[in-house]
């Protein structure tokens, strides 16, 4: 296999863990890829009546945590069910945009061997204001690298479901990036090398106001970025000075 997809989800709905997964299903090298589908222990029958719907695709795996692991332990625990070169994540209530992203994003990072991580252009679908935007917004067509002190100042990647990477680079910083998420994550992996930004929108992100991070109070959104900053200056102390100046900034 080529790749891994790690889709997770968490009492998500039919409807939208099914759009995650066909969007994954329609993808240009679908064939060449291993799927994995992972609940943390929603206690639903949402979840066995998919993978009953999906058991003819012998490349779809779904599988249960026997009990709740939080957002990155899960994550965790996934990466290491991963041997591909590659490794790509689809939170179960986004989709990719595209049959043809995965492939772009794979072939990219096949040409630039310095780079461990491929995103692009996010429709941020806000669902209860009915609107979508789309982040970066960006003045010219060029894909460019993107390095860490762009991220830092503006997470304008978004999302897990956004990005494909170097599986070993992935492993080691989501491992390791257990008090800050995607963001932490795509930080440590940046860190070593510089990110490549395929300027075309690939993927939907879901956003609703009772979501995990939009539902936060302002207060308590500044508490967990200074919680990531902080966590980000123990694991990269050559980069404490310039991250002392972003929590300032708080």
């Amino acid at each position: 296999m080529e790749a891994t997809v790690i889709i997770p989800t968490f009492r998500h709905s039919k409807a939208l863990l099914t759009r995650a997964i066909e969007s994954v299903v329609s993808q240009t090298i679908f064939s060449r890829c291993r799927v994995i589908v992972s609940d943390d222990c929603s206690g639903s029958g949402t979840f066995r009546g998919l993978a009953s719907e999906y058991s003819h695709l012998e490349n779809i795996e779904f599988r249960e945590n026997a009990s709740n692991k939080g957002i990155m332990p899960h994550y965790s625990d996934l990466s290491e069910l991963v041997s591909t070169e590659f490794t790509a994540i689809l939170e179960g209530d986004d989709c990719w945009e595209g049959g043809s992203r995965l492939e772009r994003q794979i072939s990219l990072l096949r040409s630039f061997a310095n780079s461990d991580l491929c995103f692009g252009r996010v429709l941020v679908d806000l669902v209860d204001k009915k609107e979508a935007i789309i982040r970066p917004v960006v003045s010219n067509s060029l894909n460019r690298l993107v390095h860490f002190e762009e991220i830092l100042s503006d997470n304008y990647i978004a999302t897990f479901s956004n990005c494909t990477y170097r599986t070993a680079a992935w492993k080691s910083s989501v491992q390791a990036a257990q008090d800050g998420y995607d963001w932490l994550t795509n930080l440590l992996v940046i860190d070593r090398n510089p990110a490549i930004f395929l300027n075309d929108v690939i993927t939907r992100y879901h956003v609703t106001a009772s979501g995990s991070w939009s539902g936060l109070l302002s207060k308590n959104k500044k508490a967990k970025i200074a919680l990531t900053l902080s966590a980000l200056a123990n694991a990269l102390p050559q980069r404490r000075l310039y991250i002392s100046e972003v929590m300032r900034a708080l």
